[in-house]
Parts: structure tokens; C-alpha cells; sequence
């Protein structure tokens, strides 16, 4: 995640990544790994609002992920990254917001298969495509919204899901 921001750093020097760590005990882990890699780095519990000079946010808060979401403009699930299955891409589709994911979805694989479909989700192989992905995004920004509407059509046409079943059964 760190090297492909990176490359997007290149070409979009005000970019700021957010990092929300799913699991307390790697908020320093992954905050030392940011400023190993020299980015300017700040933590959520010590600054309220990313600073101006920050490049990359920590959101070492539990409870807050909607917010975090609804700050972005794109949404990357770093999950997704790793052979864990993946994360639930409905929370960043409900706020319209555009997203990523790597190629781990088998937890989640129709819903991932519907909002690649609709073009709300881009779904990368690895850290290469990821830069690649990003740069992309951010050259054709004006984009964003409207991948953003789609995957909320997409969480609208799956709402209900629980009283159809009920129904069918």
C-alpha cells in the first residue's frame, strides 16, 4: 500500500493516504512503517484533522470506519490484499464512494462481482496494479462520482435481501 501511494505521490504531490488498521495492535506497527518509508505521518489520536503537511493518516481509532469512509475519495480495501477473504465493499458503495480491492474477495465474492460489473470497484492483482490503478483514478477524478452512484445503486438493489429469503423459504 505504502510503495504504490508512493508512486502516486509522483504525480499527485497532495495526495493523502488513510490507513485504518483493522486491529489495534498494528497501529504502530503500521504507523513506524510510514515513517520508515519517510511519509509524513500522523495518528488520529494525536491530531483530530490530518495536518496540511500530512501524506499519510493513521485512524488508530475503533468505531470510526464510516467516518474514515466518507472522508475519501477513493476507498482501497487493504484487506483484500491478503489471503483473509477480503472485506465487505457495501460500507464504501452506501457513501458513494469509489474503491479498490485487491484480488482476496472470496468472502465476499457476488457482491465484489456486481460492483466490479457496474464499474464502482477495480479489482488489482498486486502492488504494481495498485500504483497503476491509483494514478488512473486520480488522472480521471471527475470520474469518482459517478463510480460512486453506481455502487449505490448496487447496495440498493440488494437491499431486502433478508425478507426475500424469508419469503422464498
Amino acid at each position: 500500500m505504502l510503495n504504490a501511494f508512493s508512486a502516486l505521490q509522483e504525480k499527485q504531490k497532495n495526495a493523502l493516504l488513510i490507513i485504518v488498521p483493522r486491529h489495534p495492535e498494528r497501529f504502530e506497527q503500521v504507523f513506524q512503517l510510514a515513517k520508515k518509508q519517510s511519509f509524513e505521518t500522523y495518528r488520529k489520536t494525536e491530531n483530530a484533522l490530518p495536518p496540511e503537511d500530512a501524506q499519510v493518516y493513521i485512524g488508530d481509532t475503533m468505531g470510526e470506519m464510516l467516518i474514515y469512509l466518507a472522508l475519501a475519495d477513493l476507498v482501497i480495501m487493504g484487506g483484500s490484499f491478503v489471503p483473509v477473504g477480503g472485506h465487505n465493499l457495501l460500507e464504501p458503495a452506501a457513501l458513494q464512494k469509489a474503491s479498490i480491492t485487491g484480488p482476496h474477495t472470496f468472502n465476499f465474492t457476488d457482491i465484489t462481482e456486481q460492483l466490479i460489473k457496474v464499474g464502482h470497484t477495480t479489482k488489482v492483482d498486486n502492488a504494481k496494479h495498485l500504483a497503476q490503478s491509483l494514478i488512473l483514478h486520480c488522472e480521471h477524478f471527475e470520474n469518482l462520482s459517478k463510480q460512486g452512484e453506481n455502487g449505490l445503486q448496487v447496495v440498493k438493489s440488494n437491499q431486502g435481501a433478508l425478507q426475500k429469503t424469508l419469503a422464498s423459504l
